[in-house]
């Protein structure tokens, strides 16, 4: 589901200010490629590390889109600017700070530490 929504994620900001899509075949890349994904993960027990890549790469990606939307709003002094300035700095810190501090930390010690784990769950 992380590929899933990381997918929703960059559609809507690749999209973001357009009333018509500019780019039709997108969501059906965006699909096969998290089918695709998801086949692997489950079916591969060494797609691990390349999950983690291409998952953090897809954030990346992300958080630079959703930077050019902030270019636009960076001068602004509306409240509409403001929020979205105010937004894009919770979002590009803590995302990536969710997945580097939180996710990758208990996905890398759960094994050698399964019984503190099933305590904090």
């Amino acid at each position: 589901s992380m590929i899933v929504a990381s997918m929703v994620f960059l559609y809507v900001v690749l999209e973001a200010g357009h009333k018509e899509a500019r780019r039709p075949w997108l969501p059906y890349v965006e699909g096969a490629y998290g089918a695709a994904f998801t086949v692997a993960y489950f079916v591969s027990p060494f797609f691990f590390p390349f999950f983690i890549a291409a998952y953090g790469a897809t954030v990346l990606l992300i958080i630079y889109q959703a930077y050019r939307l902030y270019l636009l709003y960076r001068e602004e002094d509306s409240i509409a600017g403001r929020w979205q300035r105010a937004l894009f700095w919770i979002a590009a810190i803590g995302y990536p700070g969710g997945f580097l501090l939180l996710w990758v930390p208990e996905n890398a010690l759960c094994p050698l530490y399964p019984e503190l784990f099933q305590v904090l769950q």
